[in-house]
């Protein structure tokens, strides 16, 4: 689960190998995360500067006190300007503790021991008048987790009460996929036609109660889980397990709940377009029960499903769903459920992604011509389920576009490249023959060189090409080659010379020149330090990769190095 592409630190990584949108000088990024292998490795690899914090460091010592003292400052000085009588006994209580600040601070940082989510919760305190001697600092549990079981004993003394109301409003939060507002989690509570006060008291109350563990941003449009510790505690297997612990959540029944809403509940329609396939296949993994991914299944041949997601999500997030299908699928043996039309929608959807990119009304024409060959055969009368399935999603999507009278004509032979065939994408671009093709070292990119005398990148994922290199002489590429760190690519042509790109600079760094015919190969040594290059003149150069100077040339070969 790690490695769910969904995941904050895979989103880092993406965001920090991005060799598209170079880092101006002057821009210096600060991001934190859980040190993820993923990403302190990448940070190596593209030479990114990073340190990994111990939270018992001196520096972050430093950094939690300035912290709180900031706080202490900003709770004081409210402290003071508050002058009505209804809050006298609370600014007489902070007052109290605050007329300590010195030893206030020290002892908070003591306990915190480094970890800034434990000193916030605590000033919360202060600053809400529960926390208002120092004896009360004092006595305060060493540990993130028993603090937060000291304050949920506290905040909600009453089991029977967390059990029935605060429960199940922080199930249906830790499981969701986005924040949600204030209606989308009162529809998947249940109160979606209940009265003001009744939504006022089961569901904006509770929140409010809950308000230090909760982000709420414009006024109840965006609520989440504040920090992932919170998350941790609520979730954490032996505590879930243990009959005797009340403050814990099932995050089944949070799936469950937002499961039973994509249904039910106009409220969560974008919601469930977006992120039901998700909660469908997790509520089926942790219960061992088919039938919520045969129901979700159903979905994935759906005209209307379909032409919802790609108006609204685009069409990748057709082909996510279907994945996440079929990868649930195969987790829990599930050999019983139909995935034969799923794989024929995804695709008919990926071939088609280079039409849709351009116009998403091609989507009804796409899927009919890529999909005619089963369709055919489902009026013949061979085939199974699948190509019935299959069928009635083409009718659909011609009755479509006779709807709207976008096009009377159709196409009645296979002359798309069909679904379910050896070609998964066609990447178009190249006004020439293509003579040259290489995957990035990650696999995420794709690089083409054609005798057109360009070098193409390609995001083979959304099908699109992301960058263009152009000779300024325009002869045929006929070598590309990405280095070990995939932030460069050379390539070789018909002027006997070799172009070293850099793709966070977007252009050309170096031209490397000593053949006298045209180089038919390029490879980088695995380390990055030099490049290999192979030519019609029966030569092969190397080079050093730190100034690109030829060092060795080897001349025994009596034909083209290929």
């Amino acid at each position: 689960e790690e490695n769910r592409a969904d995941k904050v630190p895979i989103l880092i990584c993406r965001a920090l190998q991005d060799p598209r949108h170079p880092w101006p000088e002057w821009l210096h990024v600060i991001a934190s995360s859980r040190p993820h292998a993923e990403v302190r490795t990448l940070f190596k690899r593209v030479q990114v500067s990073y340190e990994v914090i111990d939270a018992t460091s001196e520096r972050n010592k430093q950094d939690l006190e300035t912290f709180v003292n900031e706080r202490l400052a900003r709770i004081s000085e409210s402290t003071l300007s508050k002058t009505d009588d209804t809050d006298s006994f609370s600014t007489v209580d902070k007052s109290l503790i605050l007329s300590n600040s010195d030893t206030v601070r020290r002892t908070l940082v003591e306990k915190a021991n480094g970890n800034f989510q434990y000193a916030k919760l605590v000033l919360d305190d202060v600053e809400g008048g529960k926390t208002s001697t120092l004896e009360d600092l004092e006595r305060l549990p060493d540990s993130l987790e028993d603090l937060y079981d000291t304050r949920f004993s506290k905040d909600f003394s009453d089991g029977e009460e967390f059990e029935d109301k605060i429960k199940p409003l922080l199930e249906v939060i830790l499981a969701a996929q986005e924040p949600l507002t204030l209606r989308q989690i009162s529809a998947v509570l249940g109160f979606a036609t209940a009265s003001k006060a009744e939504v006022r008291r089961e569901v904006e109350t509770p929140i409010a109660r809950l308000k230090s563990y909760l982000q709420v941003r414009a006024e109840g449009e965006h609520i989440s889980v504040f920090h992932q510790s919170f998350s941790d505690w609520l979730l954490k297997e032996d505590r879930v397990d243990d009959p005797m612990v009340i403050y814990k959540c099932d995050i089944e029944e949070g799936h469950q709940r937002l499961v039973m809403a994509c249904g039910t509940s106009p409220d969560m329609q974008a919601y469930c377009l977006a992120h039901g396939m998700k909660h469908a296949a997790e509520l089926a993994l942790m219960t061992g029960r088919v039938e919520f991914l045969e129901a979700a299944g159903k979905y994935l041949t759906s005209w209307s499903w379909i032409l919802d997601k790609v108006q609204q999500l685009g069409p990748l997030s057709v082909i996510q769903d279907v994945d996440t299908y079929l990868a649930a699928c195969r987790r829990l043996n599930a050999f019983e459920l139909p995935t034969e039309a799923a794989k024929l929608v995804r695709s008919a959807v990926r071939l088609s992604l280079p039409a849709l990119a351009r116009d998403v009304d091609q989507l009804a024409p796409q899927l009919a011509g890529r999909l005619i060959r089963f369709a055919n055969a489902k009026r013949a009368g061979r085939g199974n389920s699948a190509f019935a399935a299959i069928f009635d999603l083409r009718e659909a999507a011609l009755q479509h576009e006779l709807d709207n009278e976008r096009c009377i004509w159709h196409m009645v032979s296979p002359t798309l490249a069909q679904a379910g065939a050896a070609c998964d994408l066609v990447l178009q671009g190249h006004t020439g023959s293509v003579l040259a093709i290489a995957w990035s070292k990650d696999g995420r990119l794709l690089a083409s060189g054609g005798m057109d005398g360009t070098i193409r990148i390609w995001d083979p994922v959304e099908g699109k090409n992301v960058d263009v290199f152009a000779l300024s002489d325009s002869k045929p590429v006929r070598a590309v080659s990405w280095s070990p760190c995939n932030s460069r690519l050379a390539s070789g042509s018909g002027d006997c010379k070799i172009q070293i790109w850099d793709l966070s600079l977007a252009g050309r760094i170096a031209t490397l020149e000593g053949h006298r015919l045209p180089v038919l190969s390029i490879d980088w040594s695995l380390d990055g330090r030099h490049l290999a290059s192979g030519s019609l003149d029966g030569t092969v150069r190397v080079w050093h990769a730190a100034d690109f100077q030829c060092f060795m040339v080897l001349k025994h070969h009596a034909a083209p190095v290929l």
